[in-house]
C-alpha cells in the first residue's frame, strides 16, 4: 500500500491530481484557495481483493483452511505425543530378568528404482519370539517385543546374514499393575529420522497457514478503514 498526495476543494473534488511528493502537494496548495490536502492510499491488486471481499467469503476462508491447519499441528504432535506416552509409560515398569526364545527373526529388503535404474535399498526387521519371566512369585509369558527397533532387534543378531535363535537371558519390563503385560525393550523415539523430520515440519507448515489467515483478517479490517483509496494501474 502506498500514499498519495492531492488538494480537494471545499467541495471535495481533486483540483490537484494525486502525488507521491508531500512536499510538491503543499508548495501548490497557495494556488487553490479553500483547498486542502488530503491522502489517498493506492492499492496493489491483493489489496483492492482484501477490501472488496464481502463477510461471507471471509467466512468460507476460515471455514476451509483453518481446520487443515489446526490438522497439520494436532496430528503430528499427537503422534510424537503417543510414541512418548509409551516409552515414558514403560520406562516406570519394573525391571526383572526373562528368558527370551527367539523363534523367527527375519530381514525383509526393499530395492528402490528410478526410471528402472536402482536407486538404493532400504530394510527394516521382523521379530518373532516368547519370553518367561517371573514376577512375585508367578511365572508368566510375554511376547511383546516392545517398540523393537533395528537397534534393538539388532542386539540379537550374529551378522546381517546369520540370526541367533537360542534362548537368551536379557531383562523385561513388567508392569506392577498388570503383571501379565511385559515387554523386552523400551525404546526412545527418534524424532530425528528422515520420515518424523518430515513429520516435524508439518506443524510449522500450520502455524504459518494460521499466522497468514490472522494477517488476512487485519489486514481487511485495516483496508477496510481507509477513507480514500485508488486502484494500482
Amino acid at each position: 500500500m502506498k500514499k498519495l498526495y492531492a488538494i480537494v476543494s471545499p467541495d471535495c473534488e481533486i483540483v490537484y491530481p494525486p502525488v507521491y511528493s508531500e512536499q510538491e502537494v503543499y508548495l501548490a496548495l497557495p494556488h487553490y484557495p479553500g483547498g486542502r490536502v488530503v491522502e489517498i492510499c493506492q492499492l496493489n491488486s491483493r489489496e483492492s481483493y482484501l477490501r472488496s471481499m464481502g463477510p461471507f467469503r471471509l467466512f468460507l476462508q476460515m471455514l476451509i483452511f483453518l481446520p487443515i491447519c489446526a490438522a497439520l499441528i494436532l496430528f503430528p504432535l499427537y503422534g510424537i505425543y503417543d510414541e512418548y506416552s509409551d516409552y515414558l509409560t514403560v520406562n516406570d515398569w519394573e525391571r526383572v530378568p526373562a528368558m527370551f526364545v527367539p523363534t523367527k527373526i527375519t530381514k525383509h529388503t526393499t530395492q528402490h528404482h528410478l526410471n528402472a535404474i536402482p536407486v538404493g535399498e532400504t530394510s527394516h526387521l521382523e521379530l518373532i519370539g516368547s519370553f518367561t519371566y517371573e514376577y512375585k512369585g508367578e511365572t508368566y509369558t510375554g511376547t511383546r517385543i516392545g517398540n523393537h527397533t533395528d537397534a534393538d532387534i539388532k542386539a540379537l543378531m550374529v551378522n546381517d546374514t546369520q540370526y541367533e535363535t537360542r534362548p537368551r537371558e536379557m531383562t523385561c519390563y513388567v508392569n506392577p499393575d498388570n503383571p501379565q503385560e511385559a515387554c523386552l525393550f523400551n525404546s526412545r523415539p527418534d524424532l530425528f529420522e528422515d520420515h518424523k523430520v518430515l513429520i516435524l515440519l508439518l506443524p510449522l507448515l500450520g502455524a504459518g497457514g494460521i499466522w497468514a489467515l490472522i494477517h488476512t483478517v487485519t489486514l481487511r479490517a485495516k483496508l477496510k478503514k481507509l477513507p480514500l483509496v485508488i486502484n494500482e494501474e
